[in-house]
């Protein structure tokens, strides 16, 4: 039975340029922006999804214009395959100096397109053709459209020198993830891991852990232990674990104890009152607490704290360990992350403080709703800004805010805390601000499930114009972001287990006033266990104004436990590029078409972004890693471009392509997927082409390209490599 692949993604985390000897070395895979010492412009495509002459221009996050794979031929020899077209660059085929220097259909074979990457010392390297023995050259120019050229190769010469910076895929986060399962074990700890796609829809802990893999420890003394490799001192973790339910559900309360170079530093509290939930059959994605309900899903959560003691310095072991004290019968760890979280930030010039409008910290018993709605109000009216100090303010009703910024001392210090009566309808979000500003805090909450009933509220329901989401902590609400309105960013964030979507971007799905889903962006966001997508644009349509220009851009999605890791429903120029999706659980690693009935997708650009163990067998389907289209008719899907985006060890299909119009499929890498490459189901409508895209190592006895439906779904094909077809 084939093994699903536990390979770490330390592609997105590269140095700028790694030096051996005369030549550099770089990753082949990941992919890299070229930026010219003189002027500071990047090496561009123009657009150009086919051959032509290459350019300047100024770097942008997220254009795969820009952005090149290096394929790694030996010999200190590499290819340079352009996101966008997938297209090589080339020498044009001359040896003459001053030849302007093109993209053309990549040859492994074709000297003209392999380069040596030459060291010339302070980060800086010159790129020399074999064919040619010419220099990658940029004249000297800092105009943006200017073209680039083949040079007589010149020791020191400026125009021919080049920074090799690996593009961000996924989010920059400020921790490093370290997965228990590349952890030492002692004691007779044991890996569990997903080795085969699960046999049924439901859930296992396995199938919900990072990496699909996990640490079991079921006795005294069992542990799992990491060496901190980040070459810095760290203070914080995050710990990832998973404890027995209580036996007739509700949850347990324990803890788990922390050692440094195998001295105890701290016990960790841990509980389970906030997962273990039960399905069944007709029942899916059920809600109860009761184990007696059926299967049960949602087996993660999280805990976080400072570590008691001197920092845990570059080289020290850390250590989870169940020791007697540790009175739960097992604890499953499936990472732990380390931090060194800056100093609290101070209270800013020109603001109230919720202590000040007398609201309490960290007294679970005070509700400071009122209290902080009044600092709200305040803050609008006397022109000021609103401050949380450090500790955890608890509410019982939803907070609103208009017009005011809101900040605290950092996400690790300042929390506002929904601690509502159980049991009752919540339906309030949190907050539910308009044209608001907000950072450095943390929202969290005691909900149990994803009704109402269990406490379930959306953090934060924002909408309004030039609004501002930054850095924010959001856990155990329902959907963290729901966002709407013009202008509006939310970038920075830190969502986990939360029991809707992480962030989802929308024009208010009819509600009054809410209808308008214009120019809103989501940046830099690490999304981890969420009960819906992790990210979703999601139109929906009914009445409402058609979705414009949504961007979601290097962002990270780990392991929903409901939906796709990113969801793309509707919209009018989607931009969603060098996102990484990884663990799907029960739908897509990334699906674009349209939500039941809602707004129709009208063009999206899916460009650079990787997705790993993608797909699941959720709701009894064998769903892709890469779903586009939808089932049945063409006419609410259109002009899909997904181009330079890579399929890692999908758990069945690499990519389906349902019903409909004018996709583009482009200078996709896609790496063993379970079951076939690239599928087209029976029964599917309208049209495609696929260009330049290669596949490797399909599942035993699959195909690499699969049309279900040849005479009501086109393909013009070209140039890929391993497909099978022309």
């Amino acid at each position: 039975m084939r093994r699903f692949s536990l390979r770490p993604l330390a592609f997105a985390l590269l140095p700028l340029l790694t030096v051996t000897g005369a030549h550099a070395a770089i990753a082949p895979g990941q992919p890299y922006v070229l930026t010219a010492k003189v002027g500071g412009l990047v090496l561009d495509n123009r657009g150009q999804t086919d051959r032509g002459q290459m350019g300047l221009w100024s770097p942008v996050d997220g254009n795969t214009n820009q952005q090149w794979r290096p394929v790694d031929l030996g010999g200190g020899r590499y290819m340079f395959i352009n996101l966008t077209s997938g297209m090589a660059l080339d020498d044009s085929g001359s040896t003459a100096t001053g030849a302007i220097v093109t993209q053309y259909d990549p040859s492994t074979n074709n000297p003209n397109q392999q380069w040596t990457v030459v060291d010339t010392g302070d980060g800086y390297a010159q790129l020399v053709n074999v064919a040619s023995g010419k220099a990658l050259d940029n004249g000297g120019s800092n105009t943006a459209g200017s073209l680039v050229k083949q040079w007589d190769v010149m020791a020191g010469n400026p125009n021919q020198l080049w920074s090799l910076d690996p593009v961000q895929i996924g989010a920059r986060t400020p921790f490093t993830t370290f997965e228990a399962e590349q952890g030492a074990t002692l004691g007779g700890a044991s890996i569990v891991a997903l080795t085969a796609p699960p046999p049924t829809r439901f859930s296992s802990a396995a199938l919900e852990a990072s990496g699909h893999a996990y640490v079991h420890l079921a006795a005294t003394g069992q542990q799992v232990s990491w060496t901190n490799t980040t070459g810095q001192p760290m203070t914080a973790i995050n710990l990832r674990y998973s404890i027995p339910d209580a036996p007739q559900g509700g949850g347990l309360d324990s803890s788990i104890d922390l050692y440094v170079n195998g001295t105890l530093r701290q016990t960790i509290p841990v509980t389970s009152r906030q997962t273990w939930i039960y399905e069944t059959q007709t029942n899916y994605n059920g809600m109860s607490q009761d184990p007696s309900s059926g299967q049960p899903h949602v087996f993660w959560d999280e805990a976080h704290a400072f570590v008691s003691g001197a920092p845990i310095q570059p080289g020290d072991v850390v250590t989870v360990r169940k020791d007697a004290a540790n009175a739960t019968a097992w604890y499953d760890i499936d990472l732990i992350e380390l931090e060194a979280p800056p100093a609290p930030i101070a209270q800013p010039a020109n603001s109230l403080s919720l202590t000040d409008c007398g609201a309490v910290a960290n007294d679970r018993s005070f509700d400071s709703t009122s209290a902080i709605q009044s600092c709200f109000d305040k803050a609008r009216t006397q022109g000021k800004s609103v401050w949380i100090p450090q500790g955890t303010f608890y509410t019982m009703h939803g907070l609103t805010a208009n017009g005011v910024t809101i900040e605290g001392a950092g996400m690790w210090y300042s929390t506002l805390y929904s601690n509502v009566p159980l049991g009752t309808n919540n339906t309030n979000a949190v907050i539910q601000p308009t044209s608001t500003v907000l950072r450095n805090f943390a929202i969290d909450g005691n909900a149990v499930d994803r009704t109402p009933q269990g406490g379930n509220r959306s953090g934060i329901n924002i909408k309004g114009s030039h609004w501002h989401i930054d850095s924010l902590w959001i856990q155990h609400e329902g959907a963290a972001v729901w966002a709407n309105g013009e202008d509006g960013l939310v970038e920075n964030c830190r969502i986990n287990n939360s029991w809707a979507d992480g962030i989802n971007l929308n024009n208010g799905n009819t509600v009054p006033g809410n209808d308008m889903g214009n120019r809103l962006t989501a940046r830099n966001n690490f999304v981890r266990g969420t009960g819906d997508d992790g990210l979703a644009i999601n139109d929906g349509g009914n009445g409402t104004q058609p979705m414009q220009d949504i961007t979601v851009i290097q962002n990270t999605s780990v392991a929903p436990w409901w939906a796709n890791n990113i969801g793309i429903y509707g919209g009018n120029n989607d931009v969603v590029a060098n996102n990484l999706a990884q663990d799907s659980v029960k739908q897509y690693g990334l699906s674009a078409g349209v939500f039941g009935n809602f707004g129709p997708l009208g063009s999206a650009w899916i460009e650079g972004n990787t997705i790993v163990r993608g797909g699941s067998f959720g709701y009894g389907n064998r769903n892709a890693a890469v779903g586009l289209g939808i089932s049945g008719t063409t006419a609410t899907v259109g002009n899909i471009a997904f181009r330079g985006n890579t399929i890692v060890d999908a758990m069945f299909d690499g990519l389906r392509l349902s019903s409909q119009t004018n996709a583009l499929v482009q200078a996709t890498t896609m790496l063993s997927p379970g079951l076939n490459g690239y599928v087209v189901p029976t029964n599917t409508q309208g049209n495609a082409t696929l260009l330049f895209n290669q596949l490797d190592h399909p599942g035993a006895g699959q195909a690499r390209f699969v049309n279900g439906s040849p005479k009501t779904f086109s393909i013009v094909s070209r140039g890929n490599d391993g497909l099978g077809i022309p």
